[in-house]
């Protein structure tokens, strides 16, 4: 008996003590209200509609939250893989967060279903499809660049000397090179007597300037002016000669850009110079090909390959601010701040430091020195950078152009920068319904070429 007693008791004392029910329903409410408050964290557009969440897409891109702005484009991808637009974006806010392997994938995306957003029944929506795809595209071309830039090994620049060869054994091709046998025309005295009531804008190269070959606009003189003063901290920078159309039939064009080989060309543009400061690395746009031709001084060259472009910057940063402009400057949220502009958002390593070169994966880089009556040939999308010579006048002359060679490129490039019209129509598909790109919340933020109001005809 007292054995089985003592067995009871035990067995009592090993009971767990019972909860109310009320303190247990408690438990469960306060961990469904952490998992909602964990879930509403994890998931904050969860509750709002798309035209919400693109809203707050974009406001975090306003804002410069990426991480925010990723949340929402990959939520408004969740909701419909077909989302072109928001695969797009995404990758943007992938970059901005030097996530580029995610950022491929984005715009790997953004290409595929691009067909599943825009419709391609006509001319203009043809053309908006089109230009689309090869903005994607070169976006794209500039992830990959950068991956491959990325994952190369620090070694030691190559260096070529440019080959000179004379004007009638050359078809110019893919490696820069110094044409000789031309004749030197231009002279101070004949641009001053021509051209010296000409109105220009003359430039000075800051380190860090966002403009075109860091090339800051000084105030507005006159040539004859200019030349008077041998300014040496600016320089007569790319001046189109369409302004001094007598001086235009002094200038010899290389037979090889002559015009009836040629699709297309724009120039000729003039340069002077009393100092041995030049612009900044940079890549002709349009994917054009040019040549300068050297009347005075001596200009010394630095060309970079194409495919080295990508790895003249000395960091993610300096790359995604020259490529992928802040999204605050791109006209979606309205007015652009005047901080923002067109040119680079960041300045390559110089070509002429040698010692910057060496510290990234830049492989091969070619140098030389034009003299007077040389003609230096660029081939298109190299990087190069000019100086100029340090005790004495430069004075030259350059055009770009477009023929057989580069053709195909320079169409991709103008459709990648189109001057779109308001006139153009360009319907989209939501959800497999066509509506007006103009009327949709999400959508009207593109700014892709679309119809205004009055001018939508329907479905």
């Amino acid at each position: 008996m007292a054995k089985m007693g003592s067995k009871k008791k035990h067995n009592k004392q090993e009971q767990p003590p019972r909860r109310p029910t009320w303190l247990i329903a408690a438990a469960v409410a306060v961990a469904a209200a952490v998992a909602a408050v964990v879930a509403q964290r994890s998931d904050p557009f969860r509750d709002l509609d798309d035209a919400a969440v693109a809203t707050a897409a974009f406001e975090a891109l306003r804002d410069a939250q990426p991480k925010r702005a990723r949340a929402a484009f990959a939520e408004l991808v969740t909701r419909d893989a077909d989302d072109s637009f928001a695969w797009s974006w995404r990758g943007r806010a992938e970059v901005a967060l030097s996530d580029l392997d995610a950022a491929e994938t984005s715009y790997t995306r953004a290409l595929e279903t691009l067909p599943r957003r825009l419709f391609d029944e006509d001319d203009n929506e043809r053309r908006t499809m089109k230009t689309r795809r090869a903005q994607l595209m070169l976006d794209l071309e500039r992830v990959r660049g950068r991956l491959e830039a990325r994952s190369a090994p620090i070694n030691s620049v190559t260096y070529h000397e440019m080959e000179r060869r004379h004007w009638r054994d050359v078809v110019p091709s893919d490696e820069p090179l110094i044409l000789t046998g031309f004749s030197t025309v231009l002279s101070l005295d004949l641009i001053t007597d021509r051209c010296g009531s000409k109105q220009v804008r003359s430039r000075r190269r800051s380190p860090n300037s966002t403009a075109w070959a860091a090339m800051n606009e000084g105030e507005e003189t006159t040539i004859s002016e200019f030349i008077h003063s041998q300014q040496k901290d600016a320089a007569v920078f790319d001046w189109p000669l369409q302004y001094c159309p007598d001086l235009l039939s002094e200038i010899e064009v290389p037979p090889f850009a002559a015009l009836d080989h040629v699709a297309t060309a724009y120039g000729p543009s003039l340069f002077i110079s009393f100092s041995a400061k030049g612009g900044g690395p940079h890549v002709d746009s349009g994917s054009t090909k040019f040549w300068q031709h050297v009347h005075a001084g001596r200009k010394e060259w630095r060309v970079a390959s194409v495919r080295d472009w990508p790895r003249l910057f000395a960091t993610d940063d300096n790359w995604r601010r020259a490529f992928f402009r802040d999204a605050r400057c791109s006209g979606i949220f309205g007015s652009v701040p005047a901080e923002c502009d067109d040119g680079f958002g960041a300045a390559p390593v110089d070509l002429f430091d040698e010692s910057a070169l060496h510290k990234t994966t830049v492989r091969e880089v070619w140098r030389g020195a034009a003299l007077p009556g040389e003609v230096v040939y660029i081939p298109m999308n190299a990087p190069h950078q000019v100086r100029n010579a340090p005790d004495e006048p430069t004075i030259a002359v350059s055009m770009n152009y477009v023929d057989g060679g580069n053709l195909e490129a320079a169409r991709a490039a103008s459709w990648a920068a189109p001057a779109y019209h308001p006139k153009w129509l360009a319907r989209l598909k939501v959800h497999g319904r066509a509506v007006p790109g103009s009327r949709a919340p999400w959508y009207a933020r593109q700014r892709i070429a679309l119809a205004s109001d009055e001018q939508w005809v329907g479905d």
